[in-house]
């Protein structure tokens, strides 16, 4: 670097590009975590929707007035 520059600030620049790297990295860490996260939620939409379709087959012992044979007494 320059001489004429105050000492330690090559140091402080070195900080910096270390700081921008490790940000750069937790910002890449946070991007993986959300999309893992959006994949959770869909697949807990998923399920919580069969528990709401088999709760209400069960409900109608799985029958309604549409499907056949008749219910089972």
């Amino acid at each position: 670097m320059n001489p004429t520059l105050i000492n330690g600030f090559e140091d402080v620049i070195t900080h910096i590009k270390q700081l921008e790297q490790r940000v750069m990295g937790l910002e890449e860490e946070n991007k993986k975590l959300k999309e893992e996260n959006e994949m959770l939620e869909g697949q807990i939409i998923l399920l919580q929707s069969s528990e709401e379709g088999l709760e209400k087959k069960l409900d109608t012992g799985g029958w309604s007035p549409t499907s056949s044979p008749e219910p089972k007494q």
